[in-house]
């Protein structure tokens, strides 16, 4: 199957180029630049020269169509005022929170690694101890036509705090369901099976809006509602209202973002928090 595949994706790029190639011999007469009368009259007194193809081009093509079809990129960086998770604030210092996620194929899987390091006051107690890196590794898959599809997601996720003296690191596993309307209502349900042996799930729901004919210009909105088994019994956690402002350029997405979280006094005693801050993304 992959032989008959890399064929035919072999075979599109090279009917592709040969067209352009074509293409821009019969209407552009490049060797002619700007030049029109000239250009007219030779046109008339000799047939016109067909570039061939470069088979340099056509590999380096091909090569980057087939990336495309096996891998997506997902590249994104946050400079947030705190670090808060599910409630909880895990540092209260400038953050910077880099992201990366790779996408293969059609497949339905993916891998991220997600950090978060204070890059303030990191000789402080406990602030360096907040540093995190996360690696997921998940699977999506949507079913149904626009409007009505079911998407569903699952996937096992590590926790790793490498300042921390002692357990450094923790893992759970989550399982995913949403509907692909204008609000994309999803739930989300993590089952941590390392430290804590303990549950999480939210229900959310976001959108996405033009805020300008061309699309370039895009408001984002998240509100999700959390639950997690705290002192062995499962009731309300957090609420998180998320926003984001941003401007396209090609593959680069950046703009101010902000989220606001209310959380139950057994998770944070300072019960509504608020952080700030800037994001850029590069997805390709």
């Amino acid at each position: 199957m992959m032989k008959i595949r890399t064929i035919l994706v072999f075979l599109a790029a090279w009917v592709g180029l040969s067209g352009s190639v074509s293409h821009v011999s019969a209407q552009g007469f490049p060797e002619f630049g700007d030049r029109g009368s000239f250009r007219e009259e030779k046109a008339k007194e000799e047939k016109p020269k067909e570039e061939k193809p470069n088979p340099v081009s056509q590999v380096d093509f091909l090569a980057r169509s087939a990336a495309a079809s096996l891998f997506g990129i997902d590249a994104r960086g946050v400079i947030a005022s705190q670090s808060i998770w599910r409630g909880i604030v895990l540092t209260d210092k400038l953050s910077a929170q880099p992201s990366l996620t790779v996408g293969f194929g059609r497949s339905g899987f993916a891998v991220n690694i997600w950090g978060s390091v204070a890059i303030a006051d990191q000789d402080m107690p406990g602030v360096k101890e907040a540093d995190e890196v996360d690696v997921t590794l998940s699977f999506d898959r949507s079913f149904g036509g626009p409007g009505r599809a079911v998407g569903i997601s699952l996937g096992v996720i590590e926790y790793v705090f490498p300042r921390i003296n002692g357990q450094r690191r923790t893992e759970e596993v989550f399982f995913g369901l949403s509907l692909g309307n204008p609000i994309n209502p999803n739930v989300v349900v993590y089952y941590d099976f390392g430290q804590f042996d303990s549950f999480y799930a939210a229900i959310g729901v976001n959108t996405e809006v033009p805020l300008d004919v061309g699309g370039t210009t895009r408001a984002k909105a998240r509100v999700s509602v959390g639950f997690s088994d705290k002192n062995g019994s499962f009731g309300f956690n957090d609420v998180t209202i998320s926003v984001f402002l941003g401007v396209k350029k090609g593959a680069l997405t950046v703009g101010p973002t902000a989220r606001f979280v209310y959380t139950d006094n057994l998770v944070n005693v300072n019960k509504d928090q608020f952080w700030g801050g800037i994001e850029a993304s590069f997805t390709r």
